[in-house]
């Protein structure tokens, strides 16, 4: 007979992580049993630090699909969409909501999209 135990005193054949599930974000967390504890406390404080990361996750994709459309060049893409990530005030755009989030990141777009480039 082939059965996995989980022991909660000692490291069994199965080790059940904390699990986040974020929309398009998961993330799994184990102490290798030896701290189910902090495996919850981390995967506690990693949900609050991830409640916008999943909106930044929609947003780019969205982007991503618009700009696809409109700019050629993958790497003038990746500046723009990286720009928009490391934006605080897209961030904050975002915690209001999605919407929001939205509009600021276009006018960045916009903006970047009017920066001249260098030519080599």
């Amino acid at each position: 007979m082939h059965i996995l135990v989980n022991q909660v005193d000692d490291i069994g054949e199965v080790i059940v992580p904390s699990v986040i599930h974020k929309d398009d974000i998961h993330i799994g967390i184990s102490t290798m049993g030896k701290s189910p504890a902090a495996a919850r406390f981390l995967r506690l404080r990693i949900e609050e630090l991830i409640e916008n990361v999943a909106l930044m996750v929609t947003l780019q994709n969205e982007l991503r699909s618009i700009l696809k459309k409109e700019i050629d060049s993958q790497l003038e893409r990746r500046r723009i969409l990286e720009s928009i990530i490391n934006d605080h005030s897209v961030w904050m755009a975002l915690a209001r909501s999605y919407d929001a989030g939205l509009r600021t990141a276009l006018e960045i777009v916009e903006h970047e999209r009017m920066k001249p480039r260098a030519t080599t």
